[in-house]
């Protein structure tokens, strides 16, 4: 069996539960000092919290019943059996091939504007202002481009699959070379969320591809069992690393912090900062009448672009910089998160936060399902499912814009796969139930 953080509800309850009690009980006066701003998240706002998690774990425990049914066990004896590898193969040489041109031609880009080895080197020896300079005028973001770059979440997902039934050295080159571009990204455009959104994928297909005979040393007592306390060190040192070039030597170096303390300080004001961004949300923008910050993406097509600025006068179509101009009046924009858990409840108070944590368990339990019996649906949606799960306190990742592409991509591979019948895909089989 897979180990426990594995299971949504679990992870769920492992990451959301502990932000919002930290929220919570953090006293106002540190929200002053340690990230300028005024405490907005109370009682009312944790009993939110905990209504969205108790309702995406309704919804997940829900999907599991249903889908046990079907009588189906996880698989053991030959995991992928039936699996269209010929097909995994070529989707993941066709993404891997899409994100390094994607990100071959935003560096070309960035060397058209001048970026130059000084410049690299500069952002890596500290100099003050040469991230920002880095990520605002090189390495500015170009619609298309950009986006190819995401296609290296699914490729990385499929080329874990696939070494399953091909040759390690097969799979491996673009793997390889899709994470050490990320971590360049990561380095370079200060997004740590290049590296997190392939990491927590890629850990969670090691695991399920492992064989029978793997499993026995992850019981209760195992060391998987036990992994997330040393991933979160590791995340911790990734974060602290990252931070160090984006905010640390440009902004903070030389304060009355040791660096190690500002990394803790900021580390914790992410998720307690995007918890209470969420509460001031609510209270300066009321419900918002519309999924806008449920399903941020929508709002990027043209013609519903224009519908925003009705729906949100505040924001409008430049819904980045506007919300950064929000949360200058009461918050602070450097910490400019809104919180997964509480967004919906922003955009139609209670039916909004129920229908959309309700809805997202369901599917996140039919997609662990089919993950958990090597179903091809479950396989390669659940690994980027279980990203949002982990940041739900900060964002809601699932509809954000950046995971558009790979939405599309699977999409096309589960619609051309010779094995995406119905009755072996965990949600048809789901969907057949509930109606």
């Amino acid at each position: 069996m897979l180990p426990w953080w594995c299971n949504p509800i679990l992870a769920m309850l492992a990451v959301s539960l502990p932000a919002t009690l930290y929220a919570y009980w953090l006293p106002a006066d540190v929200y002053v000092s340690a990230w300028r701003t005024a405490k907005y998240f109370d009682a009312y706002y944790g009993l939110c919290c905990a209504a969205a998690i108790l309702t995406f774990a309704t919804g997940c425990a829900t999907a599991t019943l249903l889908a046990s049914r079907d009588g189906g066990r996880e698989a053991e004896s030959d995991p992928g059996a039936g699996l269209p590898w010929a097909a995994i193969l070529r989707a993941f040489d066709v993404t891997t091939g899409l994100c390094l041109a994607g990100y071959l031609v935003w560096a070309g880009a960035a060397i058209s504007r001048g970026a130059g080895p000084a410049e690299v080197l500069a952002v890596l020896s500290g100099t003050k202002g040469a991230a920002s300079q880095m990520k605002e005028v090189y390495l500015v973001t170009i619609p298309g481009v950009t986006t190819l770059t995401q296609l290296g979440i699914p490729a990385i997902v499929l080329g874990i699959l696939a070494g399953i039934r091909f040759p390690a050295r097969r799979v491996m080159p673009g793997i390889a070379a899709v994470c050490v571009l990320a971590l360049v990204r990561a380095v370079l455009h200060s997004e740590r969320l290049a590296v997190i959104e392939l990491a927590l994928p890629g850990v969670i297909m090691a695991v399920r591809r492992m064989g029978p005979g793997a499993r026995a040393w992850y019981s209760s007592r195992g060391a998987l069992a036990v992994a997330p306390l040393a991933a979160g060190v590791v995340v911790f040192l990734l974060f602290s690393g990252l931070e160090y070039f984006r905010s640390w030597v440009t902004f903070y170096a030389g304060g009355h912090l040791d660096f190690w303390t500002f990394a803790s300080t900021r580390f914790a004001g992410y998720f307690a900062t995007a918890l209470n961004n969420g509460a001031f949300l609510s209270e300066r923008l009321g419900p918002v009448g519309a999924p806008y910050f449920s399903a941020p993406f929508l709002w990027k097509f043209p013609l519903l672009r224009e519908a925003a600025g009705t729906l949100a006068p505040e924001f409008g179509a430049g819904r980045e910089d506007s919300l950064l101009m929000v949360l200058s009046r009461g918050a602070n924009p450097e910490f400019n998160n809104g919180s997964g858990l509480l967004l919906p409840y922003v955009d139609l108070h209670w039916p909004g936060l129920l229908l959309f944590w309700g809805a997202a368990g369901i599917v996140a339990g039919a997609s662990y399902e089919g993950f958990r019996r090597m179903k091809l649906a479950g396989l390669v949606t659940y690994p980027i499912l279980f990203i949002g799960v982990i940041e739900a306190p900060r964002v809601i990742y699932w509809t954000d814009g950046r995971i558009f592409a790979a939405w599309c991509a699977i999409a096309v591979l589960l619609i051309a796969s010779p094995t995406s019948r119905p009755a072996e895909l965990t949600f048809d089989a789901l969907g057949d139930k509930l109606t």
